[in-house]
C-alpha cells in the first residue's frame, strides 16, 4: 500500500510573507516534507494591508519551483481563531524553531517600516 506524502500545514496571515516565514517553510521542504499553507482571508486594515491575492503572489515569488512541482500548496481559507483536534486524529502539532535572528522578525515591524508608522 502506498503511503501518502508527509505534509506540514502552516496557517497564518502572512502580512507580509517575510524571511522568518520562508525559513520555517524551507525547513519542512528541506526535510523532504510537502507543505500546505493556509492564508487566512482577513479583512484589509492597517494591521492586514495585503489582500489574499497579494499574499499568494508573495508565495509565488518566494517558492516558484516548489509551487510548480506540487511540493507547496497555498490555500486561501476563512479567518479562524482556534485550531481544534480530537484524540487519535493521526496528526501532531510541532513548534518550529529557527535561528534567533529569524525568530525576532515580525510582520508588524515590517509593516511599520514600510508604512513609516509606529508599531
Amino acid at each position: 500500500m502506498n503511503q501518502p506524502p508527509k505534509r506540514s500545514f502552516y496557517i497564518g496571515r502572512w502580512q507580509p510573507l517575510h524571511a522568518g516565514h520562508i525559513g520555517i517553510i524551507r525547513q519542512a521542504l528541506d526535510a523532504g516534507r510537502d507543505v500546505v499553507v493556509g492564508i487566512m482571508d482577513t479583512p484589509q486594515s492597517e494591521r492586514n494591508p495585503y489582500s489574499v491575492g497579494e499574499r499568494v503572489a508573495m508565495f509565488r515569488e518566494a517558492f516558484p519551483g516548489e509551487l510548480g512541482d506540487g511540493r507547496l500548496d497555498v490555500l486561501p481559507m476563512p479567518w479562524i481563531d482556534e485550531v481544534c483536534y480530537g484524540r487519535n486524529c493521526g496528526w501532531r502539532t510541532r513548534r518550529v524553531r529557527q535561528d534567533p535572528e529569524l525568530e525576532e522578525i515580525t510582520a508588524t515591524d515590517i509593516r511599520a517600516a514600510l508604512e513609516g508608522c509606529d508599531v
